[in-house]
C-alpha cells in the first residue's frame, strides 16, 4: 500500500470479495471460506485456483463459487476542505494513479463534482422553500410554486439523480411541455432552471444544461389568444347599459373602476378602503392582489396576498374626476369586513374574480355589448389600455400605469393596438407636410403650386393674434394675388 500526504491522495493495492451474478440456487458464504484469513492462493477464484482447504471440502460443493476474490489498485483524494473523494479503481497501478491524478488536477481546478444520489426534485423543493423563508415569495406564489412542482413531479427525469439527466431526456421532457398554455410552460421552465442553479450553487453539478444554447424554452402548441378589448363603439354601449339600467348589477362599480383605471380585477377586489384610497391626493395605491389557486386538495381557492403580482405591480393612479366619484359610491355601501377591502360580499368574504368574469359573461350576451364570446374581466383592462394607446399615450407611460414589468411587455401585449395607432400617425404626418407645402408632387403644376401656399398663408393668418380687419385685409390681399396668378395662367 501506498499513501501520499499532504492532500494528495491515496494509492494503493487490495483485496476484495465479490459477488458473482445470482445462480438458480442461492446460498450463503460457506463456513469455510468466511473463517479462511488466507488469501495467497484463492485470489482470484475465476481462475479455479484453490487452496487446500477448498480442494478438501465436500460439504460446500453445490455453491463455494457464489463469491470470488480479486485484486486491483484503489485511489482516493482529498478536497480542499478535507473531505475524502470517492474512491477511483484500476486493473493496475498506472490505471488507477492516471484516475486520481485527474481528480487531483480538477480539485485544485475548482472542476471536481464528487458523486451525488440528489435529484432534481429535490433541488426544486429546496429552492421553493429559501424563497418563502426569505420573504422572496407570497402565499400566493407560494402555492403557485408548489403546485409547478406537482406537476413537474410527474416526470420522471426529475427524480431521477441531477448528475445522470442527459441532454437528450432534457429535450424529450421539454417536448412534452408543448401541449401546455405558454403560461403554464413559463413557470416549468423557470422551475426547472432554478433547480439547476441551486445544483451549481451547492456544488452538485458544474453547469446548468438548460442555459446552452441547445435549449430554449418551448412554445406552446395551443391556439395564440389576441387581446380582447371593447371598440369604442361597444365600449360606449357597455357604459350605457350600466347607467340605464332601474336596478344597479351588483358588480358595476368593480367594472367601471377597472376600465376606467386599468388595474387587473384581481387588484380592484383587493382594495383596502383606508390605506388604499387618498381622496385627499387623488390617488389610488396598488398593494396587493387577489390569487386564485388551488389547495393541497387541487380544490380552487382565492387567496387574499401580501403583495401585487410582480414588484412592479406596486404603483399610485391618478384618481380623475369619474373614478373619484364612482369611489366615493363605494365607500357608501361598503361592507364592514375583516380585511378592511373595499369590495367584499354580504357576508364579508372574498368575492373572486371568477364570479366576476361569469357575471360580465352573462351581463355582456343578455345585452349584447359585444360579439366576443371570451368575454372574461380582463377585457376591461384591456379595453382601458386600447383607448390610452388610441388617443396617443406613450408605451413607457402606459407600462407604469398598468404595472408592467417593461415596456416591451406593453409592446408584446397590444402590438396591434400599436400598429393602428402608428399607422394613423402616419397619416396625421403625412397631412402636416402636405398643409405646409413639404410635399413635392411631380404632377402639380407651378400655378397649383402657389395656390397652395396663399391657403395655407391665409390659414395661418387666422390663426394670429391680429385684429379681425386687419387679418380680413390681409385675406382680401392673398386673393387678389391668387387672382392674378390665374390670368396668367389662363393668358399661358
Amino acid at each position: 500500500m501506498k499513501r501520499r500526504a499532504n492532500g494528495e491522495g491515496t494509492l494503493y493495492q487490495t483485496t476484495q470479495k465479490q459477488k458473482r451474478p445470482k445462480t438458480k440456487k442461492v446460498m450463503p458464504e460457506c463456513e469455510n471460506c468466511k473463517n479462511c484469513k488466507d488469501r495467497t492462493i484463492c485470489n482470484n477464484r475465476e481462475d479455479c485456483n484453490k487452496c487446500d482447504i477448498c480442494k478438501n471440502c465436500t460439504k460446500y460443493n453445490e455453491y463455494c463459487d457464489k463469491f470470488y476474490f480479486y485484486s486491483h489498485w484503489v485511489g482516493q483524494c482529498s478536497t480542499k476542505n478535507g473531505k475524502r473523494t470517492s474512491s477511483v479503481y484500476g486493473k493496475n497501478q498506472k490505471e488507477a494513479a492516471n484516475k486520481k491524478n485527474k481528480i487531483s488536477s480538477d480539485i485544485q481546478t475548482g472542476k471536481y463534482i464528487g458523486k451525488s444520489d440528489t435529484t432534481l426534485y429535490m433541488m426544486m423543493k429546496e429552492v421553493i422553500e429559501d424563497r418563502k423563508k426569505l420573504n422572496e415569495t407570497g402565499d400566493s406564489a407560494y402555492i403557485t410554486n408548489k403546485q409547478t412542482l406537482k406537476r413537474l413531479s410527474k416526470a420522471e427525469i426529475v427524480h431521477k439523480p441531477i448528475q445522470k439527466i442527459t441532454t437528450d431526456e432534457i429535450k424529450d421532457f421539454l417536448a412534452t411541455r408543448t401541449k401546455y398554455s405558454d403560461s403554464i410552460i413559463k413557470k416549468d421552465y423557470g422551475m426547472l432552471n432554478a433547480g439547476f442553479q441551486k445544483a451549481i450553487a451547492k456544488n452538485i453539478i458544474l453547469h446548468n444544461p438548460i442555459k446552452t444554447s441547445e435549449f430554449r424554452k418551448p412554445r406552446s402548441k395551443q391556439p395564440f389568444s389576441k387581446v380582447v378589448a371593447l371598440t369604442v363603439n361597444e365600449q360606449r354601449k357597455f357604459i350605457q347599459t350600466i347607467h340605464s339600467l332601474d336596478k344597479p348589477h351588483q358588480y358595476q362599480n368593480e367594472w367601471l373602476l377597472s376600465i376606467s383605471t386599468g388595474m387587473r380585477m384581481g387588484e380592484v377586489l383587493a382594495l383596502d378602503k383606508e390605506k388604499d384610497i387618498d381622496f385627499e391626493e387623488k390617488i389610488i395605491h396598488i398593494n396587493n392582489t387577489l390569487t386564485v389557486s388551488e389547495d393541497e386538495n387541487g380544490k380552487e381557492i382565492t387567496i387574499l396576498g401580501d403583495r401585487t403580482k410582480t414588484y412592479s405591480g406596486y404603483r399610485d393612479i391618478k384618481m380623475t374626476a369619474d373614478v373619484e366619484k364612482i369611489l366615493k359610491i363605494c365607500m357608501k355601501k361598503a361592507i364592514d369586513n375583516k380585511n378592511n377591502l373595499l369590495f367584499c360580499r354580504e357576508n364579508g368574504n372574498l368575492i373572486t374574480t371568477n364570479m366576476i368574469t361569469c357575471a360580465i359573461k352573462r351581463f355582456c350576451e343578455k345585452y349584447k355589448i359585444t360579439k366576443n364570446k371570451n368575454c372574461t374581466s380582463h377585457i376591461l383592462r384591456h379595453s382601458f389600455a386600447t383607448r390610452q394607446i388610441e388617443s396617443g399615450m406613450p408605451a413607457h407611460i402606459l407600462q407604469k400605469i398598468l404595472g408592467h414589468k417593461s415596456v416591451k411587455e406593453t409592446l408584446d401585449t397590444y402590438t396591434d393596438v400599436f400598429a393602428a395607432y402608428e399607422n394613423r400617425f402616419d397619416e396625421n404626418v403625412y397631412n402636416y407636410y402636405q398643409e405646409n407645402g413639404l410635399l413635392y408632387d411631380f404632377e402639380c403644376s407651378e400655378y397649383e403650386m402657389i395656390q397652395r401656399e396663399m391657403t395655407n398663408l391665409i390659414n395661418r393668418v387666422k390663426e394670429t393674434h391680429l385684429k379681425d380687419k386687419h387679418k380680413e385685409q390681409l385675406k382680401n390681399c392673398m386673393d387678389g394675388i391668387l387672382k392674378w396668378y390665374e390670368v396668367l395662367e389662363e393668358v399661358g
